[in-house]
């Protein structure tokens, strides 16, 4: 996977429809251990809720888990899923508390409901694409650092982390597929004498970048 969507900060967003109140929560995660802590959460503020109904898409959409909490079947917990879903996210957990407020909605006006909640909980926190990037480690002089910063800091490159010791040593992500081209700007600047680690690969949000 070169990149992937997920919600960009945690949100809170809420809606009444008929006297109920439905309280949607957003959060990245990326295991089902951090889903379900999120959920627990959740729970826990609003222990005296009627619903805590949640799905959530995680480990970069290979795991999709939802629960009604207590509606009927179908109608809270598929329709949050499908809101994630058709965002095209992973990584995202998102939680519906509902306080029932005196009037059914019957099954079509419920799955209307939770939906309406989910999407709207996710436009809130925002979408940030997430996408592989190279990390790379390399030892620079003082006289040259600003140089190196002009070919690092582009559309497609971003320091990550700088440290000042006999030398400066930067830290920096750039995208996979600008790998070469990075690597031979900086040789470039540099003549062809650079001190220059490769460390892996990870996701890195492009807002990042």
């Amino acid at each position: 996977m070169e990149k992937y969507f997920s919600v960009e900060r945690d949100a809170e967003n809420e809606i009444v429809i008929e006297r109920s109140r439905f309280i949607t929560y957003v959060r990245y995660v990326e295991t089902e251990e951090g889903a379900r802590a999120f959920i627990e959460e959740i729970r826990k503020k609003h222990s005296l809720a009627t619903h805590n109904c949640y799905a959530f898409v995680v480990n970069k959409g290979a795991i999709k888990r939802f629960s009604d909490d207590g509606e009927p079947s179908g109608t809270a917990g598929v329709p949050i899923l499908d809101a994630i879903v058709q965002a095209n996210l992973v990584d995202t957990c998102v939680v519906v508390t509902r306080y029932f407020g005196g009037v059914k909605l019957g099954a079509g006006g419920l799955v209307r409901a939770y939906s309406k909640s989910a999407s709207e909980g996710i436009k809130v926190s925002g979408i940030v694409e997430h996408a592989l990037s190279a990390i790379f480690k390399l030892k620079v002089s003082y006289d040259r650092f600003s140089k190196i910063l002009s070919v690092i800091q582009n559309d497609y490159s971003k320091t990550l982390k700088t440290e000042y010791f006999e030398q400066v040593e930067i830290t920096f992500a750039c995208l996979k597929a600008y790998e070469k081209t990075v690597l031979e700007n900086l040789s470039e600047s540099l003549s062809g004498s650079v001190d220059i680690e490769k460390l892996g690969y990870e996701y890195v949000k492009l807002t990042d970048l």
